[in-house]
């Protein structure tokens, strides 16, 4: 009987069926016989070299198992141990070879994403593999729409639409891009804007270079040449805002700034010798006879602290020293519940002042504060703020987080869904501030350019910082709205602008008129009913 087991053994071993021979082998009586013995060894030696064949193919895991066995029957042969010193040497290098391509695809997804596409499928060389194939095509399409977006920016400068070509750009990113056709289309509108823009100064269109600089601004915000314009214009308003509040001193020496950097603007030294002529006439009337009685008191025109006017509040029986630039109507400034925020290049936002605030759709019986566009079976929910938390409160089951609730606190970053298809994230990103945030996902107001809602307490943050309640990248500043006496007013760093006026920070917001602050264009607009 062993000697039958024994003989099939050897002729699976003779016939290359290692495995058979291998699991043949295992019986104990077998390796003990002395011919099983041999056949032990033989096997092992064979199964050493199937494994070297194996790994001279790259198949490494089926020559790692043909060493195992052969060591698992055979010991710690030569050829065993001379096998699996290859095969560690193998697995070390594949580990090396693994990390240098994994390096290769990193540094070339870095430069295509970075704008240097040439470079990046340069440094792929003669990579052949899926990843690689992806960076190739990644690159590609970035190609193909850069050239797209030169085409349409070269289209609007043959049509004399400057603006246009800025949005191309703006929209594009092209002023990322590396790409040399790129480049030198950003180049090209930037010196067109540049020129118009120092024309606009030197021809004293102030409100013209301004809007041109908003443009600028979009595409540049790093040049020596951009930066330059912008300190020009916030010298034009600041010496605006000095004449406007009767700081003669202050106003001449801006204008002398001003015609060192605008030699050729004509009104620049016009309006520095009538601001000169101003000052000499006040300083006459001080030192005359008016001036007997005026004591110690100041002098319209006599400079004051920097901040003073920001530092005092008007009291509502004081004028504001720029009395001609507020509203002339009441109703301007009137601030209603709902309105709409609106920021160029940033998007359009519903602020709901009221408390609690009902969600519902537009459809149902009962009229919602805020209205959307879902079936009209979805319920109506009310979010109430009591002091620094918010509650939300439904007739009917509502999926808060992921349970079903009538009634439950929210919390920032809480999912709420009224249907399947009527879901909303709230948010609270400023834990100083009472102010929230409803930002639709699959639910949708009449307005579709509007997909947050600002659940408004005393101000609104907008700015680059997550902490803010509206993010945006068009400016590095941070510019405040608050409620002061149930008017809106504006804070930021930067000059503000209502109207086309320099506004001094204590003028409330008007509805429906232009509004800049900073580099940003905002508008007030009243949300239909």
């Amino acid at each position: 009987m062993f000697n039958l087991r024994i003989r099939k053994t050897q002729c699976a071993l003779w016939d290359g069926q290692l495995d058979e021979a291998y699991r043949l082998i295992q019986d104990d009586h077998v390796r003990d016989h002395r011919k099983g013995q041999r056949l032990t060894l033989e096997l092992a030696q064979a199964l050493a070299q199937r494994g070297r064949d194996h790994l001279a193919n790259g198949r490494t895991p089926q020559a790692l198992d043909d060493c195992n066995k052969a060591e698992k029957i055979g010991g710690n042969l030569p050829e065993v141990a001379s096998l699996r010193s290859e095969i560690c040497k193998s697995v070390e290098q594949k580990q090396l070879d693994h990390q240098k391509h994994a390096q290769v695809f990193e540094q070339a997804r870095q430069q295509i994403d970075k704008g240097w596409l040439s470079a990046g499928v340069d440094i792929l060389g003669d990579e052949d593999n899926d990843q690689a194939s992806m960076l190739r095509d990644q690159a590609a399409g970035e190609r193909m729409r850069i050239e797209s977006a030169v085409q349409k920016v070269e289209q609007a400068l043959k049509w004399n639409d400057l603006h246009a070509a800025v949005l191309v750009l703006a929209e594009t990113r092209l002023g990322r891009s590396r790409n040399e056709q790129a480049l030198e289309a950003v180049a090209k509108v930037r010196n067109l804007l540049s020129g118009q823009i120092r024309e606009q100064l030197t021809a004293g269109r102030i409100d013209l270079a301004g809007t041109l600089e908003q443009d600028l601004h979009r595409i540049d915000t790093e040049s020596g040449e951009a930066k330059e314009l912008k300190d020009i214009l916030d010298q034009c308003r600041r010496a605006a805002s000095a004449v406007a509040t009767g700081q003669v001193i202050k106003a001449q020496q801006i204008l002398g700034r001003l015609r060192l950097v605008l030699p050729g603007a004509k009104w620049v030294q016009d309006a520095s010798g009538q601001i000169q002529q101003c000052g000499q006439a006040i300083q006459a009337l001080a030192t005359g006879p008016l001036g007997l009685s005026m004591g110690d008191q100041a002098i319209v025109g006599q400079p004051v602290a920097v901040n003073a006017a920001e530092d005092i509040e008007p009291t509502a029986e004081e004028a504001s020293p720029a009395a001609e630039e507020k509203p002339t109507k009441k109703a301007d400034v009137a601030l209603p519940d709902k309105f709409v925020l609106q920021i160029d290049g940033v998007g359009g936002y519903l602020v709901m002042r009221g408390n609690p605030v009902s969600i519902g759709a537009i459809s149902s019986s009962f009229r919602p504060d805020i209205a959307l566009l879902c079936e009209a079976q979805v319920p109506t929910v009310k979010i109430s703020r009591q002091e620094h938390d918010y509650f939300l409160r439904s007739d009917k089951p509502v999926q808060v987080g992921d349970k079903p609730v009538t009634e439950a606190p929210l919390t920032d970053g809480e999912r709420i869904a009224l249907s399947m298809r009527c879901r909303m994230k709230f948010s609270m990103p400023n834990a100083a501030s009472n102010t929230a945030v409803l930002t639709l996902s699959s639910a949708r107001l009449p307005r579709p350019d509007i997909n947050q809602i600002i659940l408004m307490d005393r101000d609104i943050l907008v700015g680059p910082a997550s902490s803010c309640h509206i993010r945006q990248t068009v400016s590095n500043q941070t510019v405040t709205f608050f409620l002061r006496n149930g008017l809106l007013f504006c804070k930021t760093d930067e000059p503000i602008e209502i109207g086309g006026r320099i506004s001094d920070g204590r003028s409330p917001l008007p509805m429906e008129t232009t509004i800049r602050a900073g580099a940003m264009t905002i508008v007030l607009a009243r949300y239909p009913k």
